[in-house]
C-alpha cells in the first residue's frame, strides 16, 4: 500500500468515528420506509472524505457515468490510455467547478461548489485507484503519467486560488470548506506520486537499458586476428 493511500484511509479513519457521533441522529431521523438518505445540512459540513467512509446503503455515488466507465473497461490493457481517459474526466469536472464559482443567484453558489468539488475528488480517487491498479501489475504507464503531472498542477493552482476566495470570505463557503481542502490534499498527495512513479519507471527503463547493452557486449565476442 502507497503511503498516500494509507494517509488516506488514517485519514478517513478518524473523520468517520467524528461523523458517526455528530451525524446518526439526523439520519435517523431521515430514514423512511427502511430507506436512509444523508439530509443536506448534514452533507453541507461532512467532508467528501468521511462521507466517502460511510456504509454504501447510506451514502454512495458513483464516482463516473456509465459512459465514462465504460470507456476505462474498453482500455483495460492499456494504461496510458486510461491514464488519459481519467484526465480527461477530472478535466471535466473542474470545468464544473469553475462554472460554479460564477454561478447565479450567489446564494446558492456554496452549495454547487460543494457539489462539484465533490464529484473532482471522487475521479482524483478513481485515478488514485488506477495507479495503484497500474503500479502492482508493473504496468509502463509514463505516458498517461505525464498528463496527470501536466493537469494536477494546473488544477493545483485553481484549487489554491478557490481556497483564497473561501478564507477571504469565510462566511460564504461554509458549505464548501472541507471537501476543497480535502480535494487539495488528494490532488497534493497524487502530483507527488505520478511525479516519484514517472521517475522510477524512468530509471528502471534506463537500466533496463543498460542490461541489454551489457548482454549484447558480451553476445558480440569476435574471433582475434591472428588464428
Amino acid at each position: 500500500m502507497s503511503v498516500n493511500n494509507s494517509a488516506t484511509l488514517r485519514k478517513r479513519a478518524g473523520l468517520m468515528l467524528l461523523v458517526l457521533a455528530v451525524a446518526i441522529p439526523a439520519w435517523r431521523s431521515a430514514c423512511t420506509n427502511g430507506s436512509c438518505a444523508v439530509p443536506l445540512a448534514v452533507r453541507g459540513v461532512i467532508p467528501r472524505a468521511a462521507a466517502a467512509a460511510l456504509p454504501a446503503q447510506i451514502y454512495t455515488r458513483d464516482p463516473l457515468t456509465e459512459d465514462e466507465a465504460d470507456q476505462l473497461r474498453e482500455a483495460a490493457e492499456q494504461p496510458n490510455k486510461r491514464m488519459t481517459l481519467l484526465v480527461d474526466f477530472a478535466t471535466a469536472r473542474m470545468a464544473k467547478v469553475d462554472e460554479a464559482r460564477t454561478s447565479k443567484p450567489a446564494a446558492g453558489r456554496g452549495l454547487k461548489l460543494h457539489d462539484a468539488l465533490d464529484e473532482l475528488g471522487r475521479v482524483l480517487d478513481e485515478t488514485d485507484d488506477n495507479m495503484d491498479d497500474d503500479e502492482s501489475r508493473k504496468m509502463d504507464m509514463r505516458k498517461g503519467l505525464a498528463h496527470v503531472i501536466e493537469t494536477d498542477t494546473e488544477f493545483q493552482a485553481k484549487l489554491a486560488e478557490l481556497k483564497k476566495v473561501a478564507d477571504d470570505d469565510a462566511s460564504a463557503s461554509d458549505r464548501y470548506r472541507f471537501v476543497l481542502e480535502d480535494d487539495i490534499d488528494l490532488l497534493n498527495g497524487q502530483l507527488q506520486r505520478a511525479k516519484d512513479t514517472m521517475a522510477e519507471q524512468e530509471r528502471q527503463v534506463e537500466e533496463e537499458k543498460e542490461r541489454e547493452k551489457q548482454r549484447q557486449n558480451k553476445t558480440y565476442n569476435p574471433i582475434p586476428l591472428g588464428r
